[in-house]
């Protein structure tokens, strides 16, 4: 009878474990899918829906344990670092092969637009982390949201110029245009979620859009 109870008793630890790791699995789901609701706005002329931001922030696997909406930013700007090196990757293969002028004028124009956001993405990552929503709120919102809106500003303001570069040259859209545009989508998803950690949008967002 004593290994019995010692059995059920071991099961039932085992449950209790299983369902705080659902109940912890299903809160991150459940702030990935609060946080996306809202991504319903045409960006740079490319829709972002509630699905494909959610997609792209799943496909970190720290979404998962996301605690905040700053901890799903941070992931977000780091997801737009790792689309715009895998851009790069792309559209320096592209320029590998040659073409005309005008293709390699615009790769180029991406090459410094994707060397700005390597640059740029751990500035935009160290500022995030050190974000605290009682330092914002002291100095009546703006003055502190303004440097992180100018920094993802900065990461979209690239995305979108090599898009630019791309998108009405069907060659060079079939040869980078999926990698090009995902760094897009990626940067609007980090747009969507720093605002929302800022409880804010950007009160001059018709300047970059």
């Amino acid at each position: 009878m004593a290994a019995a109870r010692t059995t059920t008793s071991s099961e039932l630890l085992l449950f209790a474990a299983a369902v705080v790791v659902l109940a912890a699995h299903a809160g991150a789901e459940d702030l990935v899918s609060q946080a996306c609701t809202n991504a319903t706005r045409h960006f740079c002329r490319l829709q972002l829906s509630k699905d494909s931001c959610a997609s792209a922030l799943r496909s970190d696997e720290r979404s998962a344990a996301a605690r905040d909406l700053r901890d799903l930013a941070l992931v977000a700007v780091d997801l737009v670092g790792a689309s715009a090196a895998a851009a790069d990757a792309a559209v320096s293969a592209a320029a590998a092969k040659g073409g005309d002028a005008g293709t390699e004028r615009s790769l180029q124009y991406c090459r410094v637009d994707y060397d700005d956001m390597a640059r740029t993405v751990p500035e935009c990552h160290r500022l995030v982390s050190r974000y605290d929503a009682t330092v914002v709120a002291a100095d009546g919102g703006w003055p502190s949201a303004q440097y992180y809106f100018g920094c993802v500003d900065r990461l979209r303001d690239a995305a979108v110029g090599c898009w630019d570069q791309v998108r009405n040259w069907a060659e060079l859209k079939k040869a980078v245009g999926k990698e090009v545009r995902d760094v897009v989508q990626r940067a609007n998803v980090a747009k969507l979620i720093q605002e929302q950690m800022l409880g804010t949008e950007n009160p001059f967002e018709s300047q970059h859009d």
